[in-house]
C-alpha cells in the first residue's frame, strides 16, 4: 500500500507486506475523508476480489470507477458505480475523481489514458492510497489485507 499526502508531499514506498501501521493510516484517511473515490483496476480481477470490494464499498459509501483492465471487477448495476474513468470514461467518473478529497486506487495503474493531465487529475485529493496487487505475491503470500475496521 502506498500512501501519498499532498499537504506534506510525503510518499511512502510500497512495502513487500502491509503492517498494522499501514492499515491504521489508511483507515484514518478513509474515516477523515468527506469525498472518497475508489478506482479499481485489473489487479482486483487478478485477485478475484469482487466480494471483498463490494463489502469494502458498502462500508465506504463512495463512488467507484474502473480502468479498462478493471472492467468486470465490480457490479455495474451497483448505484455507486460511475463507469469507466479517463479518456474513454464517463463524465460522472471523471467529475467524481476531480472532486474527491481521497483517491483509493485498488489494483490500478495510472496510465496516460486514465489520468490525462497529471497536474489536474484528482487535483482536490489531499491523499491517495494505492493498493498494489500482484498475482505472483498473492499466490506466494499468506497475508490478507483486512479493512473491517472502517
Amino acid at each position: 500500500m502506498r500512501i501519498y499526502q499532498k499537504e506534506t508531499g510525503a510518499s511512502s514506498a510500497p512495502p513487500q507486506k502491509y503492517d498494522e501501521q499501514d492499515i491504521e493510516q489508511a483507515v484514518a484517511l478513509i474515516q477523515k475523508s468527506k469525498k472518497p473515490f475508489l478506482l479499481v483496476g485489473g489487479g482486483a480481477i487478478s485477485a478475484d476480489a469482487g466480494e471483498e470490494l463490494a463489502a469494502f464499498l458498502t462500508k465506504m459509501d463512495a463512488p467507484v470507477s474502473e480502468t479498462l483492465m478493471g472492467i468486470g471487477a465490480f457490479d455495474e448495476d451497483n448505484p455507486h458505480f460511475t463507469g469507466m474513468i479517463g479518456m474513454h470514461g464517463t463524465k460522472a467518473s471523471n467529475l467524481a475523481v476531480s472532486e474527491c478529497d481521497l483517491l483509493i486506487a485498488l489494483g490500478a495503474r495510472f496510465s496516460d489514458r486514465v489520468i490525462g493531465n497529471p497536474k489536474t487529475f484528482a487535483s482536490k485529493a489531499k491523499s491517495c492510497i494505492l493498493i498494489l496487487i500482484r498475482l505472483k505475491s498473492i499466490k506466494t503470500s499468506k497475508q490478507t489485507l483486512r479493512l473491517s475496521a472502517i
